[in-house]
């Protein structure tokens, strides 16, 4: 029995109570059924340690129990999901197309597949995106409304996917699509530079490659750029400043995806 079998039968008593499995809870789910370490998964995958460890997993395993009425635990969570999944009947009304709850409809779309029109970094397509129709219809308002959106959300949440599903299945009002990872927190002048020389033009300025064309540019991992303030983080003065350009002086519109909270 594969780990595909244990994710769907969780996901569709998750999805009946009215959640779904996250994206950092497939990786604790992969690493208790294939015997890895959270190291070896968080590092594969690239989220944090301590939060998919300390934060992630306990969580999971407590409302997995919940769902079998059993104690499970990362040791004991294959032989688990083994033995009932095996002891489930035909007529079991998490199988059955009538069910009152059935699962979403699974995006089936490749992992090959590509966001069009999109410059920068490609983020990776969720072969298995479920559902948050309401959440990629709320984000696209957002974007097309708003010069500036922030993104924010605990590590693991599937913020990227989200915007990634969006924009890969969605047409948006945009020239062009910039995604930039900062978490290697350039200046702004560093980052000013990355950027024009993803365009074939570099003899203007980025702003007024901006105004003359309406671009949606994401900063992934803006987190990465907050410095103390006192008690609080903020976002580096350079960095307001920068952002504060793009949605007051020119067309283009700016998505920060962050896992923390960024005080205006």
């Amino acid at each position: 029995m594969k780990v595909e079998k244990a994710k769907e039968y969780i996901n569709k008593r998750l999805v009946a109570q009215g959640r779904q499995l996250l994206d950092a809870e497939i990786l604790v789910l992969r690493a208790a059924w294939d015997d890895l370490t959270y190291e070896q998964v968080a590092k594969e995958a690239g989220y944090k340690l301590p939060s998919l460890r300390s934060g992630t997993a306990p969580k999971l395993f407590n409302r997995i129990s919940g769902i079998v009425g059993e104690k499970v635990t990362k040791k004991t969570f294959r032989p688990i999901l083994t033995k009932h999944i095996s002891a489930q009947k035909p007529q079991d009304s998490y199988l059955r197309r009538s069910d009152t709850h059935p699962q979403p409809a699974i995006d089936t779309v490749s992992t090959k597949s590509k966001i069009k029109n999109i410059i920068g970094a490609q983020p990776a397509i969720n072969p298995k995106f479920y559902g948050r129709t309401e959440a990629l219809q709320a984000l696209k308002q957002g974007i097309e409304l708003h010069k500036c959106v922030l993104l924010v959300g605990t590590e693991g949440v599937g913020k990227r996917s989200l915007l990634a599903r969006l924009l890969q299945s969605t047409p948006l009002p945009f020239s062009q699509i910039i995604w930039k990872p900062v978490l290697h927190a350039p200046t702004v002048e560093s980052l000013e530079d990355e950027l024009l020389q993803l365009f074939p033009t570099q003899d203007t300025s980025l702003m007024t490659l901006f105004t003359q064309q309406k671009y949606l540019l994401v900063l992934e991992s803006i987190d990465s750029l907050l410095e103390c303030s006192g008690s609080s983080k903020i976002l580096h003065r350079g960095y307001i400043s920068f952002i504060r350009r793009i949605i007051e002086e020119t067309r283009s519109h700016v998505v920060l995806i962050s896992n923390e909270s960024i005080p205006q």
